[in-house]
């Protein structure tokens, strides 16, 4: 079952999804312009199968690369949904305040990602 759109970027909108098992999962839907280009989907899946074994905390494992309603220019990554901020919603909720974060909070953001 598909529900609101948690939060959404140049890339797509992330949708929370139910499982059915209790995982929590959720669903990048990317933007028309990315899910339309002609290698996306195969390149996704390539990377997805690269990834299948890694294991981190912070990283949402990919369970599957789907075509959303059947429709050539919907496609969705469908992942383990992981806790926390996304650096996405912290660049995002920065520029609709214009604040450029200092030098602090950069290597902090630095230092996270790169543990992830």
């Amino acid at each position: 079952m598909k529900k609101q759109s948690t939060f959404d970027d140049g890339f797509g909108s992330r949708v929370p999804l139910d499982s059915g098992s209790g995982e929590p999962l959720e669903s990048l839907e990317l933007c028309a312009e990315i899910a339309s280009a002609p290698t996306t989907e195969a390149a996704l899946r390539v990377r997805a199968a690269r990834l299948s074994s890694f294991s981190h905390p912070a990283f949402g494992a990919v369970r599957r690369i789907e075509r959303l309603d059947g429709e050539s220019n919907r496609l969705g990554v469908v992942s383990v949904a992981v806790p926390g901020i996304r650096l996405s919603e912290v660049l995002s909720q920065a520029e609709q305040r214009g604040v450029a974060p200092d030098m602090n909070a950069a290597v902090c953001i630095i230092e996270q990602v790169v543990s992830a």
